[in-house]
């Protein structure tokens, strides 16, 4: 995929907006890969950062897996960023969801709700650690999954 997407196979650090990087990224590979999913997004603003380009590989590519099995037919990815130099990352879809047990557990090495490995989300919680950020899980409403990340 990294042909496609333009980037480097190298875990290498690039400076560009992470917003259009995650556009293109979601657009030129992601739609290719689930196809069964419709993939939509909407940006407002901008937000230039120094970020290795495998993180957000890692990052999309396990939250659209996670939709994927949880029988989702459309994910929503919505950046904002604010003056005061934070950006916001909410992924939502229209899966299955969390019961409230799973909530909590969801970033839990060796958890999954999904019959996955339970390594896909804690790895998604560590890269955007490393990325000086947080994420949570919430329920989407009326149906689905919601993660909300910021970032500094």
């Amino acid at each position: 995929y990294s042909a496609v997407a333009k980037f480097n196979i190298e875990d290498e650090f690039i400076t560009e907006d992470l917003f259009r990087f995650c556009d293109e990224y979601l657009s030129n590979v992601l739609n290719r890969q689930y196809y069964d999913i419709n993939i939509s997004t909407s940006i407002t603003g901008s937000f230039c950062t120094r970020f290795r380009p495998q993180y957000i590989s890692l990052l999309f590519d396990n939250l659209l897996s996670n939709s994927e099995k949880s029988n989702s037919t459309t994910v929503s990815v919505i950046m904002s960023a604010t003056d005061d130099g934070t950006a916001t990352i909410i992924v939502e879809d229209n899966g299955d969801g969390f019961c409230d047990i799973d909530i909590e557990r969801a970033f839990e090495f060796g958890f999954s709700n999904t019959g996955g490995t339970g390594i896909g989300l804690y790895n998604v919680k560590t890269v955007i650690e490393k990325m000086n950020g947080h994420i949570q899980a919430e329920n989407n409403h009326p149906k689905g999954a919601r993660f909300v990340i910021s970032l500094r």
